[in-house]
């Protein structure tokens, strides 16, 4: 049988152990939430190239701001169906110098990024720098702004 000053120092190393453990946790889960953004984020551009409006749906909050560089906004139901009809082909995104910030269950995405896109039967390229905000919900990253400024 145990001594009482024993069964306290046992009690007082589980709960250390408990500690160290709900860090180590809660440190693996913000890594997780960063590395699904970061998936999120590569996922949206490759389903603006692919025109895979499934995706974009998956993807996209319903409150969905995407903000052009010449003023133009486009709520989710735009971007998609401009996206499937032709009004709008993608064709190259490339993405540089990315910072991602988190903080809970919301983030920013901010970087350069260089398209190439079809609109109206003219190819335009753009040099942008892009800002992204993405939330957090149901266990899964959703875009809910876009803002392009060109450089």
């Amino acid at each position: 049988m145990m001594s009482a000053e024993a069964v306290q120092r046992l009690i007082i190393n589980m709960k250390f152990f408990l500690i160290i453990l709900l860090f180590v946790c809660a440190g693996s889960s913000a890594q997780q939430k960063n590395k699904k953004l970061q998936t999120a984020v590569g996922n949206f551009y490759s389903a603006l190239l692919d025109k895979d409006t499934a995706v974009l749906k998956l993807l996209t909050d319903d409150k969905l701001v995407y903000g052009h560089s010449n003023g133009w906004n486009q709520g989710k139901t735009e971007l998609i169906n401009d996206l499937f009809n032709g009004k709008l082909t993608y064709s190259s995104i490339k993405q540089s110098n990315e910072e991602i910030v988190v903080d809970k269950n919301t983030a920013c995405v901010r970087g350069k990024i260089d398209v190439t896109v079809v609109m109206s039967a003219t190819k335009l390229n753009f040099n942008l720098y892009s800002l992204m905000v993405w939330i957090y919900k149901k266990g899964s990253w959703k875009l809910l702004s876009r803002q392009g400024i060109k450089l």
